[in-house]
């Protein structure tokens, strides 16, 4: 028996389909540092996670970066089954 597929379209699971996700780097510094830091110790804790000193410095990584899982479109997209997909819907 023939199986028929449909695409479903959904928000991307890991970026909740805003298309970008936080840097590693500062969802660790936001966890350490909740109330941010002075300009001095926000160097000193950069210069130890990303061996700079200066904030504005190349090394330092944006806070955001695009989704790898969606590739920044924000919507994850799945062949599904159409029987399952008609059930999903409530018209089987």
């Amino acid at each position: 028996m023939a199986k028929f597929y449909v695409v479903k379209e959904d928000d991307c699971p890991e970026c909740g389909g805003k298309g970008f996700i936080q840097n590693w780097f500062w969802g660790q510094f936001w966890l350490e540092n909740p109330t941010g830091l002075e300009v001095d110790e926000f160097d000193s804790w950069w210069a130890e996670a990303c061996g700079t000193t200066e904030y504005g410095d190349p090394n330092i990584p944006d806070e955001e970066e695009p989704c790898e899982e969606c590739g920044g479109t924000g919507v994850f997209r799945v062949e599904v089954e159409l029987s399952t997909a008609l059930k999903e819907l409530k018209l089987l």
